[in-house]
């Protein structure tokens, strides 16, 4: 037992948005939890407690936010990107200590 620490979210949120239908693989904590098309304007949430490996065909047609913060695509314009994306990703809130 024992609380967790107040400064680190329980858990990752990672939000997909398909802006154009792609092809997409979603990694959450080593387990494939998403493998196929996502069409576009289509929204998927998934949730870790460690980290995403994030796949796409096409880098910039999906958007990612990760606990509510948009992240950077994914790779180049219209070419295949990939990403590990953990806690260090979360952007810290502003004031305070690190």
């Amino acid at each position: 037992p024992g609380s967790p620490a107040a400064a680190e979210p329980e858990k990752l949120e990672l939000a997909v948005s398909a802006g154009r239908t792609t092809t997409v693989t979603i990694v959450a904590d080593g387990k494939t939890v998403f493998d196929g098309r996502m069409a576009a304007g289509k929204t998927q949430r998934f949730a870790a407690k460690e980290q995403f490996e994030v796949s796409a065909s096409n880098s910039t047609a999906v958007l990612l936010e990760l606990n509510g913060q948009t992240l950077p695509p994914l790779g180049p314009l219209d070419q295949p990107g990939r990403a590990t994306i953990t806690r260090k990703d979360l952007k810290r809130s502003s004031g305070g200590p690190d």
